[in-house]
């Protein structure tokens, strides 16, 4: 669904006690089922060490929408200490979960990378992956094995919605902003007195965007 588009890539990151292996963004599948399916779960759960190197890795890329999706089966135990690629050393759980929901936050706040997270399974730990995805501006999930291909399937879904950022309207392209919007513009407005506008165009159809054909009078909408 995501390698549709051809400006989309991905990037993936294993991740237990450290960091223990990733690929850099592709849109070339083998490579990416292959490494999928070499995947093997061990260690502790250094969820810290995988939210850096997926931001490491999402901020190379040239599409400005980046997303990183963290899914973890447990409790974050493990606070990171360096390396390369990241390792990490034994911690208590609430500081190693502290320093996960501090990296979603940097990744957001700082790269604009946005961080959804996925609990999978009995024994993951839902609250702090919930307070992963709102440190990084995303969406939480909780998935099993009946049902994680189809939370898969409707991240994707979102993300290949596209919308508009920063949108204006300019309303017989007159040069006067009708209507502006801050950010990504994904909901629906009522513009007020927007047939009283239209209304009085039509009257005398002279705007700078009006012509007139018979007694037919054409109005722009310009949009940016």
């Amino acid at each position: 669904l995501m390698l549709g588009n051809p400006d989309n890539k991905l990037g993936l990151v294993s991740y237990s006690t450290r960091v223990v292996n990733f690929t850099n963004l592709t849109s070339n599948q083998t490579i990416l089922e292959n490494f999928v399916n070499n995947y093997t779960a061990s260690g502790f759960t250094c969820v810290s060490c995988g939210i850096r190197q997926g931001r490491i890795i999402a901020v190379n890329g040239t599409n400005p929408a980046r997303v990183m999706i963290l899914m973890s089966d447990g409790e974050a135990n493990r606070r990171m200490i360096g390396g390369s690629p990241f390792t990490s050393t034994d911690a208590d759980p609430s500081i190693a979960k502290a320093e996960a929901i501090a990296e979603a936050a940097n990744a957001w706040q700082n790269f604009s990378v946005r961080v959804h997270t996925i609990a999978f399974g009995a024994d993951a730990d839902a609250l702090t992956m919930q307070d992963i995805a709102n440190a990084g501006n995303g969406t939480f999930f909780m998935a099993n094995e009946t049902n994680i291909t189809e939370v898969f399937e409707s991240i994707g879904v979102e993300l290949t919605n596209s919308f508009p950022t920063n949108p204006t309207l300019d309303i017989g392209a007159d040069t006067v902003i009708d209507f502006s919007f801050p950010g990504e513009f994904s909901t629906t407005v009522r513009l007020e007195n927007f047939e009283d506008e239209v209304t009085a165009l039509l009257a005398n159809c002279t705007c700078t965007g009006c012509s007139l054909s018979g007694d037919e009078c054409t109005i722009d909408f310009k949009t940016t």
